[in-house]
């Protein structure tokens, strides 16, 4: 049975509030994993500079002039200088192009002669560390370049660079753990979005089918005695000397109609949890007596009643016993119907071909809304749901000689 268009739109709710969780948990996640990015690489990238500087200053006051020779002694047992990736001391003669005056054995290139040309001019213009990406031997490398002075002028500069590469490589591997763990992320968080906003709609989805139950059973309810009003109606206006009788049945019909209304709401509100159920003494037997005397075609129904009293709701209890009968007189075959009453007993009697076994626990079941194919639709299930109610139960069983028996049994009175 497809779902009904007010429960289609609770779902669409639930999907949309889903989508809206996760994409909110997405954005987030996104502008988190921004700024980490970002700060990632900036810090990386001040790591590096502060690297190959602190190498380049340390070295560069290691360097001096002595009537204008540079000295380059020290290089060779400083740990700076050993454990620098790229190293290399230019000087420029006054004037002339910069040229390599010291670079160890075995480093990786440096730059062109077009790179030292703007590494000095940048030392010369700012007579302080500067620091360059240029390229050498094919890569960007990053390089710090102090200057060594001679006398007031810079006579050399210390050049240390460091491959960006392995930085770069772990800065690329924390994006990718980011993006994998952001999107597991928010598919844990739509997972969790669909789990809380499913249950959040329980109370609404329960409160649906409520209503088209109770919409389903009052149609049930109200159907046979809106019918027999209707016809009484038109036989007093059809028939002149009929009218007062048709007139009386008529009241009687509508105070009929007055109690089961007011029974249904009852019902309502207490599967709502608007309103509990109000237990009074009462004798069940006059109570049976009189919901039998009510109904429209009570001919043929003989009722047995003992004295008992219980504890219960009058117009539930007449609700159930009503849809007992005319379950009987509608599914049993018809007339004659047997009602007995004795201590926490209603026992209902028909002749007709009875139930199946298999059949018998599912009658009861409120969710079948309309007719089944034996036409049971939801009297019975109302008889069950008022007997729990009443810390009661329902049943049907094969009558002896015949015919079905449904029974209510409720807790009898003890008086203390």
């Amino acid at each position: 049975m497809p779902p009904s268009p007010a429960v289609a739109r609770l779902h669409r709710v639930r999907w949309a509030t889903t989508l809206l969780f996760a994409a909110t948990t997405a954005l987030c996640l996104l502008v988190l994993s921004v700024l980490a990015v970002r700060t990632d690489a900036r810090s990386r990238t001040s790591d590096l500079d502060n690297d190959v500087s602190r190498r380049a200053d340390g070295l560069a006051r290691t360097l001096y002039y002595d009537q204008g020779v540079l000295h380059l002694d020290a290089l060779a047992e400083d740990d700076l200088a050993l454990s620098a990736q790229r190293l290399a001391v230019i000087q420029a003669p006054a004037p002339g192009r910069p040229q390599i005056r010291h670079a160890p054995t075995a480093r990786a290139a440096l730059p062109d002669q077009a790179g030292l040309d703007d590494i000095w001019k940048q030392v010369e213009h700012d007579q302080e560390t500067v620091f360059v990406a240029a390229e050498a031997g094919g890569r960007k490398i990053q390089w710090a370049a102090a200057p060594v002075w001679d006398g007031d002028r810079i006579g050399a500069a210390v050049l240390v660079g460091a491959d960006p590469a392995q930085s770069q490589a772990a800065h690329d591997r924390l994006v990718r753990w980011l993006t994998l763990g952001c999107a597991a992320l928010v598919l844990a968080a739509a997972a969790i979005g669909h789990l809380l906003s499913g249950r959040a709609m329980r109370p609404a989805l329960r409160g649906l089918d409520q209503q088209e139950q109770f919409l389903a059973e009052a149609a049930h309810e109200l159907r046979t005695p809106l019918a027999t009003l209707r016809l009484v109606v038109e036989s007093g206006s059809t028939s002149p000397t009929r009218a007062p009788a048709a007139l009386d049945e008529a009241v009687r019909l509508i105070d009929r109609l007055g109690r089961l209304v007011t029974g249904l709401l009852a019902r309502a509100r207490v599967e709502a949890g608007t309103q509990e159920i109000e237990l009074t003494l009462l004798r069940l037997d006059q109570l049976v007596e009189q919901t039998i005397e009510e109904l429209p075609d009570s001919t043929g129904v003989t009722v047995t009643t003992e004295a008992t009293i219980v504890n219960g709701d009058p117009e539930l209890l007449a609700q159930a016993v009503r849809n007992l009968v005319e379950n009987a007189l509608r599914h049993g075959g018809g007339p004659p119907v047997d009602v007995s009453v004795t201590p926490g007993r209603v026992a209902v009697r028909d002749h007709g071909p009875g139930v199946p076994a298999e059949d018998r626990t599912r009658v009861f079941d409120r969710s079948v809304t309309g007719s089944d194919s034996k036409g049971t639709g939801t009297g019975l299930a109302i008889v069950r749901w008022v007997a729990e109610l009443h810390n009661g139960t329902a049943r049907l069983s094969p009558a002896s000689g015949g015919g079905l028996l449904a029974e209510l049994l409720l807790p009898p009175h003890t008086s203390s």
